[in-house]
């Protein structure tokens, strides 16, 4: 993670793994003290080239910024297959 000008901070994810939504947290805290403990203006999630990962660690990134609604839907090609 790095502290961009102006109060933005750039967080690269090359891949979801178990440990990735931890990482993150960690990440935003880091970015957070290095503004000075204030609120950042934005953050660039870099995911390019990210052939993806698990599935619960890509939700537990994305519940760090969207506070409430449906995150991910997933469905089955049998009927009752649902995850």
């Amino acid at each position: 993670a790095q502290l961009l000008e102006d109060g933005y901070g750039y967080i690269r994810i090359t891949q979801f793994q178990v440990k990735t939504g931890e990482e993150v947290a960690a990440a935003l805290a880091k970015l957070r003290k290095e503004n000075g403990n204030k609120k950042l203006k934005g953050i660039i999630l870099d995911l390019r080239n990210n052939p993806g990962g698990v599935l619960q660690s890509a939700v537990e990134v994305v519940d760090h910024f969207i506070k409430k609604g449906l995150i991910v839907y997933t469905k089955g090609r049998l009927p009752n297959s649902e995850l």
